[in-house]
């Protein structure tokens, strides 16, 4: 099974904290990855950066995007646990919860509005795919201009005219100074 997208992990990590207790994020990860039936390997694959595995990572961004809706909160640091307002969406439950579904809460507008990319967001959020987390699209185009650039780099030292080098020798012995 393919690794979901952190916004279909969005219901299924408020059912897991529907039952009104306080858990730690590998908690969450250990359930989600059961109730999804992935792979070890598909839970320790790591996003390209290498810096965390990808499942942990969509679950982070799910969690943190219901917290700014106001579904989810956290009593103590590495903690967390659904608050009223979820347990109410859990009591008549949609098919999905999603960015547009959070849209409904004006906490998470106000977030959208004041997290670093602003409006850019909400228009990320109509016109990207769904499928990848904000440090996904952050590292993918990373990558892109990286080879973008080594690209370009090349290309510019191909045309670089190449001039003779002078060796150290030849510059002590003429008393000239080196400049490359």
């Amino acid at each position: 099974m393919a690794i979901p997208d952190f916004q279909s992990l969005m219901l299924p990590l408020l059912q897991f904290l529907g039952d009104g207790q306080e858990h730690r994020a590998a908690d969450a990860i250990a359930a989600l990855a059961q109730r999804f039936r992935l792979k070890p390997e598909e839970v320790d694959e790591m996003l390209p950066s290498g810096r965390a595995p990808r499942f942990a990572n969509r679950v982070h961004w799910a969690r943190m995007f219901l917290k700014a809706a106001g579904l989810i909160e956290n009593p103590r640091r590495g903690v967390f646990r659904i608050t009223d307002r979820g347990r109410a969406e859990l009591a008549a439950p949609p098919q999905r919860i999603d960015i547009p579904y959070l849209r409904k809460y004006p906490e998470f507008r106000e977030w959208r509005e004041r997290s670093v990319a602003g409006s850019a967001a909400e228009n990320a959020d109509t016109h990207a795919a769904t499928e990848v987390t904000p440090q996904e699209q952050i590292e993918s185009a990373a990558a892109q201009l990286r080879a973008s650039l080594t690209v370009e780099l090349l290309d510019r030292l191909r045309v670089v005219p190449q001039r003779p080098a002078r060796s150290t020798e030849s510059c002590l012995s003429t008393g000239t100074a080196w400049h490359g």
